[in-house]
Formats: structure tokens, C-alpha cells, sequence
């Protein structure tokens, strides 16, 4: 990064936001888990966040359900979101 790029970012701070999203298990209970589906994610709020300045920047996951069954889906998620600090 050059001296002149880097103070453009010099000074700024940026703020953070964490949006969760889960999902439980469907059919045949544990012994025959399966993950179910996510609940799709409300536009209308993403496009308000977009309008305030929010940028999605990550999206971290997790198994949520501790138990071999459930080993290896995805049930947690963590939408991780910025913006400069106004």
C-alpha cells in the first residue's frame, strides 16, 4: 500500500453489526437428521441496512447441535456487517 493510499484510510472508524440466524433439525428426529431449511432472509431489512451503509463483510458458521447425528451441518450462522462510524 502506498503512503498516499494509506492516509486516505488513516482516521476512520467503522462500526459493526452481528445479525444470527439458526435452523433446527427436520425429519426423523436426530438418529435420521437432516438440516432444515433457513428461513430466507427479510430484503425489505437487508436493503434498509444497505440504505444506512451497512456492507455484509463475513459470514460465519456453526454447528449449533452438539451430537454425532447432527456432525458436519451447518445450524448457526453469524452475518457479520460494517460501516463507517458516523
Amino acid at each position: 500500500m502506498s503512503a498516499e493510499s494509506s492516509k486516505e484510510y488513516e482516521g476512520q472508524k467503522w462500526e459493526y453489526k452481528i445479525l444470527p440466524r439458526s435452523r433446527g433439525v427436520a425429519g426423523g428426529g436426530l438418529s435420521a437428521a437432516k438440516a432444515a431449511q433457513w428461513n430466507p432472509p427479510n430484503l425489505e431489512s437487508l436493503s434498509q441496512m444497505g440504505e444506512e451503509g451497512w456492507e455484509l463483510v463475513a459470514v460465519v458458521s456453526e454447528s449449533g447441535i452438539p451430537n454425532n447425528q447432527t456432525a458436519g451441518f451447518t445450524s448457526d450462522e453469524l452475518w457479520v456487517f460494517k460501516r463507517l462510524k458516523l
